[in-house]
C-alpha cells in the first residue's frame, strides 16, 4: 500500500497540551515533546485521516501550498520516526488495532462447525492498547457464551468466534464467515467495538445478503433506533438480556416458528419503519441457564471468567450496569456457582475472575460460596470486584476470601470527597474506603482501586484533592488507577447531559475508552481534563511502582 493512503493512529491516547498548545506525548518508553507542526500532525493521527489528507490539511494550515513536496517528505519522515519509536501505528485498521495492518495475511482462527445456523461473534477491539491490559480484561465474552449454550441445548448448530484480542483483516473475516456459512450472525458489541461489528456485518452482507445480522450488547441496547437508522447492515437489535430472545429469533428465522411482532425485547426494521417491541421480562432464576459455552480456551493457563449475578444494586451516574440489567439485581445460587467452578476445574482451570459488577453484595451467599469451595477441596486462585462498604457488613470477610484462594480485590473508589461520592451516586463513605483497604491488606490481599477524573462535579481543586487522596491509598498498599469519565450510552450523564451541564463532543465510537477526554464539564474543558489526567497518572504510576515493585500489574498493562 502507498504510504500516502495509510491511516496513522496513536499507539496510546496519553498526551496533553502545553500552555503554548504544543503537545507532550506519553509512551511506555517515556515522554516526547512535540513542536507546533508535530503537535498539529499528532492530533490528526486518529486512524481515520490518511497521510495524504494530513499533509493536505497541514499545507493549508501553514498556507504553504508552494512547499507541498518539501512538507510531504518531512511529514512522511516524521511519521516513520514515530512508527519506529512506537508512538503510532502507521498503517492502522480498526480490525487490526495492535500492529501494522496487513491486508494480504490470512489469520488462522480456529473453527469447528461449518454450515451453521448461528454464528456468534465478539468483534475485535479498535483500541491499540487493549492487548496490553491485564488478563482479566481478556476473559471469554460470556454474553455470547450463554447464548450459544441456550441455542445448542435447543438443537441449533452454533459457531462462536471471540475476536476481541485478535488481529483481523477483511480477507480473514470473509474466510471465517465463508467457512461457517451461517443463516444468522449475532454480534455482541460494546461501544468501542460497535463499529468493528458493523464492519464485520457489511462483509457478511457482501458475501450473502440473505444472512440475518443481529446485534446485541450494552451499546445497541441504549442506541437501538440510532444504530438501525445509521447502519443498514444491521437487520435487528436485541436489547438487554439475549439468551431467550435469540432462541425465539432462531426459531423464527430458521424453523419458521412464531411471529416477529411477538418477540419481546427487539428493535427491527420493517420496510422503511423501525419498530420497537415491548421489553422482555428479565430472567428470574439464573440457575436455569446452562453454563456458558467457552470455546478455544486453554483452561490450564488462562484466567476463567465466571458471572454469578446480573446487575448492580448501585445507581452511579457514570455506569450502565444497573440499567443494562433493567434496574434489577439477581444472583445465582451458591450451589450453582460451585457446580460451574467444579466443571471448569475438571477441565484444568485453576484461576478464576468473578466478573460480576459487584461479587460481594450478598454476604450470606458469599460465605456459602466460600464454604463450598473449601468443602469441594478446590485449590484455586481467584479475583473479584467489590465495594468498600462490605467492611461494615463483615470486617472478617477478607480473611475468609483469602483462605479460599482470593488473591486480588478491586474497589471502585471513584473519589475521596464525601460530597463528590454522594453526587456520583456511589453510596459509600470515605471512612469505608480506608477501613476496607486496611482490612484487605491485613488479609494479605492485593488491592486495586479505581478512581475517576473528569466527572461533572470535578474542578481544578477536586482533581488535586483526588490525586492526593490516591497517593494516600497507595501508601496504604493499594495499586490505584485513574480513568477519565466516558459518557457511554445508557449512563445518566449522557441521558441528562443538560442537567449535568456537560458537552459531549462528537467523536468516533472507536475512540470511546477511559483514557480519552471528549466531554467538557462545567468547570473544565476536555483539554484541561486531558492535562490533569496526564500529569496525575504519571505521578501515580511512579508512586505505584515505588510502593508496589513486586505487584502483578505492570505499568504497560495498566496504563489505560
Amino acid at each position: 500500500m502507498d504510504i500516502l493512503d495509510m491511516k496513522p493512529r496513536k499507539c496510546m491516547d496519553f498526551w496533553k497540551f502545553n500552555l503554548d498548545d504544543t503537545i507532550v506525548a506519553g509512551t511506555t518508553n517515556g515522554s516526547y515533546e512535540l513542536d507546533q507542526i508535530s503537535s498539529y500532525v499528532w492530533q490528526k493521527c486518529n486512524g481515520r485521516n490518511t497521510v495524504r489528507q494530513i499533509i493536505s490539511d497541514l499545507v493549508k494550515w501553514c498556507q504553504a501550498e508552494d512547499q507541498i513536496d518539501l512538507i510531504q517528505g518531512d511529514i512522511i519522515g516524521l511519521l516513520q520516526e514515530w512508527q519506529y519509536n512506537q508512538l503510532i501505528i502507521l498503517n492502522y485498521n480498526p480490525l487490526h488495532a495492535f500492529s501494522e495492518y496487513n491486508e494480504d495475511a490470512l489469520y488462522e482462527i480456529k473453527t469447528t462447525n461449518f454450515n451453521v445456523d448461528v454464528l456468534l461473534i465478539a468483534p475485535p477491539s479498535p483500541n491499540p492498547l487493549t492487548h496490553l491490559n491485564s488478563e482479566v480484561q481478556s476473559t471469554f465474552p460470556l454474553g455470547i457464551g450463554y447464548i450459544s449454550a441456550v441455542l445448542k441445548n435447543a438443537g441449533f448448530k452454533v459457531e462462536v468466534i471471540n475476536l476481541w484480542l485478535s488481529q483481523m483483516n477483511e480477507r480473514s473475516v470473509r474466510n471465517i464467515i465463508g467457512n461457517a456459512n451461517p443463516r444468522i450472525i449475532g454480534i455482541s458489541a460494546m461501544t468501542d467495538s460497535f463499529l468493528n461489528g458493523t464492519y464485520i456485518a457489511s462483509i457478511a452482507k457482501g458475501l450473502n445478503e440473505d444472512i440475518i445480522t443481529i446485534f446485541g450488547g450494552p451499546h445497541v441496547t441504549f442506541t437501538d433506533v440510532e444504530s438501525l437508522q445509521h447502519h443498514t447492515v444491521i437487520d435487528l437489535i436485541v436489547r438487554n438480556e439475549g439468551e431467550f430472545t435469540m432462541l425465539e429469533l432462531a426459531d423464527y428465522y430458521i424453523n419458521g416458528i412464531g411471529n416477529i411482532q411477538d418477540i419481546g425485547g427487539i428493535t427491527y426494521r420493517d420496510a422503511n419503519e423501525i419498530k420497537r417491541n415491548p421489553r422482555r421480562p428479565l430472567i428470574k432464576n439464573l440457575d436455569e441457564l446452562p453454563f456458558p459455552d467457552r470455546v478455544n480456551i486453554d483452561f490450564q493457563n488462562s484466567m476463567i471468567g465466571i458471572q454469578t449475578s446480573r446487575g448492580c444494586p448501585g445507581a452511579c451516574i457514570f455506569c450502565v450496569a444497573s440499567m443494562m440489567a433493567g434496574g434489577s439485581y439477581r444472583v445465582r445460587s451458591a450451589e450453582n456457582v460451585i457446580d460451574e467452578i467444579i466443571y471448569l476445574y475438571e477441565q484444568g482451570a485453576r484461576r478464576f475472575f468473578f466478573q460480576d459488577d459487584t461479587f460481594t453484595v450478598d454476604i450470606k451467599r458469599l460465605y456459602k460460596i466460600l464454604a463450598l469451595i473449601k468443602q469441594a477441596g478446590l485449590e484455586i486462585e481467584w479475583n473479584a470486584e467489590s465495594r468498600v462498604d462490605i467492611i461494615d457488613k463483615d470486617p472478617g470477610i477478607f480473611n475468609a476470601m483469602k483462605e479460599t484462594g482470593c488473591s486480588t480485590i478491586q474497589f471502585g473508589v471513584e473519589a475521596g470527597s464525601q460530597e463528590t461520592l454522594d453526587n456520583l451516586g456511589k453510596g459509600i463513605e470515605v471512612g469505608q474506603i480506608f477501613r476496607a483497604i486496611k482490612a484487605a491488606k491485613s488479609a494479605n490481599l492485593n488491592v486495586v482501586c479505581t478512581m475517576l477524573m473528569g466527572h461533572p462535579y470535578d474542578t481544578e481543586n477536586s482533581i488535586e484533592h483526588s490525586i492526593q487522596f490516591a497517593e494516600e491509598l497507595v501508601k496504604l498498599g493499594a495499586y490505584v488507577l485513574f480513568s477519565i469519565v466516558c459518557p457511554y450510552p445508557g449512563t445518566d450523564i449522557r441521558k441528562r447531559s443538560d442537567y449535568y451541564k456537560v458537552i459531549i463532543h462528537d467523536i468516533s465510537y472507536n475512540d470511546y475508552f477511559v483514557s480519552n477526554a471528549f466531554m467538557d464539564i462545567k468547570s473544565l474543558t476536555t483539554k484541561q481534563i486531558r492535562s490533569h489526567y496526564f500529569d496525575g497518572m504519571k505521578q501515580l504510576i511512579k508512586l505505584n511502582l515505588e510502593n508496589n515493585r513486586e505487584r502483578f500489574i505492570s505499568v504497560r498493562e495498566r496504563v489505560i
